[in-house]
């Protein structure tokens, strides 16, 4: 057990980024894949700390509105256990997760979350907070589409516009989106680039820059490259002639 806990505080350290820290407890991964093929995966938690803990585990099918606006509700077809677990000190423990659910055409969405509980003593007049870390998980269909489209160039009141839209069978996680200006001329006019999010199967999302009134009005044709985690593509628009530029 004991070469078990220094590996998981070494993986811990060495891929920060991608674990999940509320301060009194761990978990790893933060990300789970189901399929067909691989039905079950597990969550470990695990309390670095000198005093012992409670955990409550819940969770809810994850969907987005054509807008990409989170919607959620009862998570049919996902099975996880325990709900309640104790975690003594510098121990761990493991919540295992099933897709329980019929064969899917498109991916299907849940979010795990993992809460302390707070306990506090007899007469304890201090303000305990509950820290929480939630979880994607994602159960692959038989047939994995991954594709987007991005559309719908909006020059507005010192701001530009695009859609990303998840036209494909599985969720887009978006790293980037680069935003580059030209002129007439094909000289850069300007280069910004923002951060994305997940966009679910038939789902879109509106990002949006901030554009001097100087550079909105000297460029004339706009490149907008999209990056995730699996593909990248990027889409060449004209600015229209009469448009908005200030504030």
């Amino acid at each position: 057990m004991r070469d078990f806990k220094n590996g998981f505080l070494f993986l811990f350290l060495l891929f920060f980024s991608l674990q999940g820290w509320a301060g009194s407890f761990m978990v790893y991964p933060v990300k789970i894949y189901l399929d067909s093929k691989k039905k079950s995966g597990e969550i470990r938690v695990y309390n670095p700390q000198k005093r012992s803990i409670y955990i409550q585990v819940g969770g809810y099918s994850w969907e987005q509105n054509k807008n990409g606006k989170p919607i959620y509700s009862e998570p049919k077809g996902l099975v996880f256990f325990p709900k309640m677990l104790k975690l003594e000190p510098k121990s761990e423990r493991v919540i295992r997760i099933a897709y329980k659910g019929e064969k899917l055409k498109v991916e299907r969405t849940y979010r795990i979350f993992v809460r302390e509980i707070p306990v506090s003593k007899p007469g304890d007049k201090k303000i305990t907070i509950a820290l929480k870390i939630d979880l994607p998980v994602f159960v692959a269909p038989e047939n994995i589409k991954r594709s987007f489209e991005i559309k719908d160039l909006k020059v507005e009141s010192g701001k530009m516009s695009v859609d990303v839209k998840n036209s494909g069978s599985v969720h887009i996680m978006v790293k980037e989106i680069s935003w580059r200006g030209f002129d007439r001329n094909q000289k850069e006019t300007f280069h910004k680039n923002i951060r994305g999010w997940y966009i679910l199967p038939g789902a879109k999302k509106r990002y949006v820059i901030n554009i001097g009134s100087k550079e909105c009005k000297r460029t004339t044709s706009l490149e907008v490259k999209v990056k995730t985690e699996k593909i990248e593509k990027s889409s060449i628009f004209s600015l229209p002639k009469k448009r908005v530029c200030s504030q």
